[in-house]
């Protein structure tokens, strides 16, 4: 599993298509909070060289429109992820989100609700990866 954040627009994508050398051919599916993708409930029914979940800020934020609790939400999303990469053990799981931890805390208590389960979401994730990249303005850190 591969974990990536950074500024919004700051070169995330661009990184991981030249990093895996992923070009229209390639073996992999993309789902974007953004596009409105909806995840499967179970990603083990995916079967591809590179399962790639984009925008995860923006399914923590779909999290909040549901009737479930949010924190079960965000750890079941955390053993899907494990579960299909321990099954799927020639793939790699890239998982992409923008860091929206920096800057101003929002006094709306919803919008920082978001962000601490972003945070918390982004923690887990990347204690569980195998590698994990911080992209700003372009240049990549690999921190783990």
């Amino acid at each position: 599993m591969h974990v990536i954040t950074g500024g919004a627009y700051n070169g995330k994508w661009h990184f991981v298509k030249e990093f895996y050398h992923l070009t229209d051919g390639a073996d992999f599916i993309k789902y974007s909070g953004y596009n409105n993708d909806k995840l499967p409930v179970d990603l083990l029914q995916i079967q591809t060289k590179y399962l790639i979940i984009q925008h995860l800020e923006m399914y923590v934020k779909k999290f909040f429109e549901n009737d479930a609790s949010v924190p079960s939400q965000t750890e079941a999303f955390v053993l899907n992820c494990l579960n299909w990469q321990e099954r799927n053990p020639d793939s790699t799981l890239i998982l992409i989100g923008d860091d929206i931890s920096k800057g101003v805390v929002p006094t709306n208590r919803q919008e920082r609700e978001w962000r601490d389960m972003t945070g918390l979401l982004y923690q887990r994730l990347i204690q569980a990866s195998e590698r994990f990249d911080i992209i700003w303005y372009g240049i990549n850190k690999q921190l783990k």
